[in-house]
């Protein structure tokens, strides 16, 4: 079932029914979509450990290790891709062991949720866990090295999608959609004007915006 919103129309859409919105060309905002991501449960937002800043001044390669469970029961998850990321900053910092930030370096958790990352640089990383159907665990600094183990709790999420089209029907590429509850994600259409996300259970308003269309405002 597909859903075409227009002006301050507004529609509720449950988990893995795609909604359509219709991206408005006036100057003024049009009211966000009310969405549901239906869940048992209330929603619960991971809170990533806290690192604990390197020791000494060591410039060895070491290891990174931890556990992915389930947030609320610590049930293990197995097949989470984890990915580490060297961060460049523009105080000159450099990229831990010459890595391409783009690169990176990743594993997967086994059956008992456990992961490892042997020979790392030291330095700053970012973390990120993701797993179909959960939403994405990520820690956007990460001291390396580090001493002792992570614990990365994945909440089950729902997945909501849909297609963003412009004022004359057309798929509205690189607009940028806003999923706001207690907190407020994003993300970019495609070249087909279509989106996803994997939301914590909860209810979203919905909306979409162009650049062209901000900067015009």
């Amino acid at each position: 079932m597909k859903q075409r919103l227009a002006g301050v129309s507004a529609v509720l859409v449950t988990l893995s029914i795609v909604g359509l919105w219709t991206l408005g060309e006036s100057s003024s905002d049009p009211a966000p979509s009310q969405v549901a991501v239906g869940a048992p449960d209330a929603p619960v937002f991971p809170r990533p450990p806290s690192p604990q800043p390197a020791t000494a001044a060591e410039d060895q390669e070491g290891e990174v290790s931890g556990t992915t469970v389930v947030r609320g029961t610590g049930e293990p998850l197995a097949m989470v891709e984890i990915r580490l990321i060297p961060q460049v900053f523009p105080t000159g910092g450099q990229v831990p062991g010459g890595l391409a930030p783009q690169e990176g370096l990743s594993t997967t958790s086994n059956a008992a949720g456990e992961f490892l990352f042997a020979g790392v640089p030291p330095g700053k990383y970012r973390m990120e866990a993701r797993l179909p159907g959960h939403v994405p665990q990520i820690l956007p600094i990460l001291r390396l090295p580090f001493e002792g183990s992570l614990t990365l709790d994945l909440i089950r999420g729902g997945e909501l999608e849909g297609v963003v089209l412009s004022g004359d029907g057309q798929p509205a590429p690189s607009a940028e959609v806003s999923a706001t509850g207690r907190t407020r994600f994003t993300a970019f259409t495609d070249a087909h004007g279509r989106f996803a996300f994997i939301l914590p259970p909860g209810r979203y308003a919905v909306s979409a915006v162009r650049a062209q269309e901000r900067g015009g405002r």
